[in-house]
């Protein structure tokens, strides 16, 4: 907050309390003396065209809050769902740590070796369950896309070469992050820079180029940097895909490799984001405190970047949208409460100009019952077409909100029922106390008054 901003806010306030108060200001300036002297007081303040503009107040307030109201609960139901999205692997009791390691100091293969000394410390670390390291963590913002060739299959044309983004994991990262191996088998320790190259492949990257063949045993071609690097992978297993910037994301094909197997060209975007995941049952900070000590024993020069559940990750990739939703679901509980207030007035206003009209029906015969539905049914016309005028406008709002949904139409039936719905159960609501008290008008009392 600051000046400007208070400022504004003020201004805007004065401006609206102006604009509402214009309409009866000019009515009263234009009042005819001579017709509102002879005429009753009551009869005055329950005239038509002033009941009008009142009734359609409410309306457009129904109408407002209506479509305030869809469009949070589609939002509302669109974050529910992206909330239960499977991200590939499970993010629950799990601490991500995130380092930048010296370049000069450390290549692929002597990165594992660093990695080898922590992991010894830490694994010695009661309530360490399992850990690994990754070039790349999931949900961190980075991207390593890089372009194959598949043996046997060459591309039609140069723009037809496939890509996928590539990781360089260690033996342990798939099970510290529960990323179960559906077929083949995992990198072992024999996996080193003069052993053949490996990698383990994605469902998506499965699906996509090895929809008709069995892709384990292929092998592929892989150039990172410039063609000195290239290297043949044999394909050896098949992990679960993963999203690897934002939960609404399709899934992008990945293949990993082992890390000592890591190309030059990349060994230094490997030091600058040297990540390594621990599967703990102990408390995360906990955890990290020992993290950080193992680290300064085993090389003082390591920067530590990052050390926090990697559940608070996968949330921050969401967090925007868990901030919008919160703000309009504020505004919405505002415009809702301020309807329901507002038809409150209206109802009590009309119950009290129309006392004289009700103690004759009651002296008359009516039973409250009938004078319960006769305010009742009042108030049930206004929010009913305010109701069917904010679906309207709701169908045509919500095209706004396509690219803000996921997996929820802005057309969805069940938030539009159940809005109109709550909405209307709001306004009966609001109508109930006042018609109550209509029901206990005496009607002696009320043709003496007059």
């Amino acid at each position: 907050m600051d000046p400007s901003v208070i400022g504004f806010c003020l201004c805007i306030s004065v401006l609206a309390a102006l604009a509402v108060n214009l309409v009866p200001a000019f009515r009263a300036a234009s009042a005819d003396v001579n017709k509102d002297l002879k005429s009753s007081s009551t009869s005055t303040g329950a005239d038509r065209s002033r009941s009008r503009a009142r009734n359609a107040l409410i309306v457009s307030e129904i109408v407002l809050s209506l479509v305030l109201l869809i469009c949070a609960g589609l939002l509302i139901k669109s974050f529910a769902r992206l909330e239960r999205v499977n991200p590939g692997f499970d993010y629950h009791r799990a601490l991500a740590v995130r380092l930048a390691l010296p370049p000069a100091k450390y290549s692929g293969d002597v990165a594992k070796q660093f990695y080898d000394q922590l992991a010894l410390r830490l694994q010695a670390v009661s309530g360490v369950d399992s850990l690994g390291a990754i070039s790349a963590l999931p949900m961190s913002g980075l991207t390593a896309r890089t372009e194959f060739l598949i043996s046997g299959k060459a591309p039609a044309r140069p723009s037809d070469v496939p890509g996928a983004q590539h990781r360089w994991v260690t033996p342990g990262y798939f099970a510290a992050m529960h990323m179960p191996l559906l077929r083949g088998r995992d990198f072992t320790e024999h996996d080193t820079k003069e052993s053949a190259g490996v990698v383990v492949i994605d469902e998506a990257l499965a699906r996509r180029f090895f929809a008709d063949s069995d892709p384990i045993g292929t092998h592929l071609r892989v150039t990172l940097g410039d063609v000195t690097s290239d290297r043949d992978y044999e394909i050896i297993g098949i992990v679960p895909s993963v999203k690897h910037n934002t939960l609404t994301e399709e899934a992008l094909p990945t293949f990993y490799g082992p890390m000592p197997q890591i190309p030059k060209p990349v060994a230094g975007f490997l030091a600058n984001n040297f990540s390594v995941v621990i599967r703990t049952s102990m408390d995360a900070q906990t955890v990290a405190e020992f993290v950080r000590r193992e680290l300064r024993t085993v090389d003082s020069d390591v920067a530590i970047s990052t050390v926090k559940p990697l559940e608070q990750i996968v949330t921050a990739s969401v967090a925007s949208r868990r901030f919008n939703l919160v703000l309009l679901v504020a505004f919405v509980g505002t415009a809702l409460l301020l309807a329901g207030v507002g038809i409150y007035g209206v109802i009590a206003f009309l119950v009290a100009t129309r006392t004289r009209e009700i103690g004759v029906r009651m002296a008359l015969g009516a039973r409250r019952i009938d004078v319960m539905r006769l305010i009742l049914g009042h108030g049930l016309k206004l929010v009913l077409v305010g109701v069917a005028v904010g679906l309207l406008g709701a169908l045509i709002a919500t095209r706004g909100l396509t690219t803000l949904l996921f997996a929820t139409a802005p057309t969805d039936p069940p938030t539009y029922a159940g809005v109109a719905a709550l909405l209307t159960l709001v306004a009966l609501l609001a109508s109930y106390i006042p018609a109550r008290r209509a029901t206990k008008v005496d009607p002696l009392q009320a043709l003496r008054s007059e």
